[in-house]
C-alpha cells in the first residue's frame, strides 16, 4: 500500500508502525506512548479515537488562530498589570504578591518598560490580519522563560508564591502560542 505521509509517516518511521487495513490512520500511532504526540497527531488529522469524545470536541471547537488572538489580548492585560507591579513594587498589589519594595528604580523601571512594550506588541499583533509567526515565537519563548526564571527564584526563596502564580499565566499563554506555532508548522510542512 501507499505509505502514510506527513506526521503520520514520521511517527511510523520513528516507531515502526505500519498502516492498518482497518483505516487510514488506525495504527499510525501503534507503539507511541507519549500522550502529547498522540494528541497532536489526532488534532492534526482530526482522527479522534472513539474513546476520547472530550478531546475530539476540544480539537474541533478550538481554532488555533482564534486561540492565539484571544490569548494575545489576555496577554495585553496581563503585561499591563505586570508592568504596573514592576514599576511600583511597593504598591498594595506589589506587597500582596510579595514583591520587594526596595527594588532599585533603575531596574524596576527598565523591566517595567520592557514588559509594557511587549504588551503593546501583543496588542498590535492581535489586530493584524496574519499573526507574524517569528514574533509570536519570541513572545512564547519569553513568557515560558519568565515563568521558569520565577520558579527558579522561588526555589532559591527569592520570589514569592504569589508572584510565581502570576507568572503561571505567562506559562499558559506561552504554551498556547507554542501549540499554535506547532500546528501552523505541521500543516504547512505536511
Amino acid at each position: 500500500g501507499d505509505p502514510v505521509t506527513g506526521m503520520a509517516g514520521r511517527i511510523q518511521a520513528r516507531h515502526g508502525a505500519t498502516k492498518s487495513t482497518r483505516g487510514k490512520y488506525s495504527d499510525a500511532l501503534c507503539g507511541v506512548d507519549d500522550p502529547w504526540t498522540r494528541f497532536w497527531w489526532y488534532a492534526r488529522h482530526n482522527a479522534w479515537p472513539r474513546h476520547a469524545p472530550m478531546l475530539a470536541a476540544i480539537g474541533r471547537s478550538v481554532n488555533a488562530e482564534t486561540a492565539v488572538r484571544l490569548t494575545l489580548k489576555a496577554s495585553v492585560v496581563l503585561n499591563f498589570v505586570a508592568a504596573y507591579l514592576l514599576a511600583f513594587p511597593s504598591s498594595f498589589l506589589g506587597n500582596l504578591l510579595g514583591l520587594p519594595g526596595d527594588a532599585p528604580l533603575l531596574y524596576s523601571s527598565l523591566l517595567s518598560f520592557v514588559v509594557l512594550i511587549f504588551g503593546l506588541i501583543y496588542a498590535w499583533l492581535s489586530r493584524q490580519p496574519n499573526v507574524y509567526q517569528p514574533l509570536l515565537f519570541v513572545g512564547a519563548f519569553g513568557k515560558v522563560c519568565f515563568f521558569l526564571i520565577g520558579v527558579g527564584l522561588l526555589v532559591l526563596e527569592s520570589a514569592s508564591k504569589g508572584f510565581v502564580g502570576l507568572l503561571a499565566g505567562d506559562f499558559v499563554l506561552g504554551s498556547t502560542w507554542f501549540w499554535a506555532l506547532y500546528l501552523h508548522h505541521s500543516q504547512h510542512n505536511a
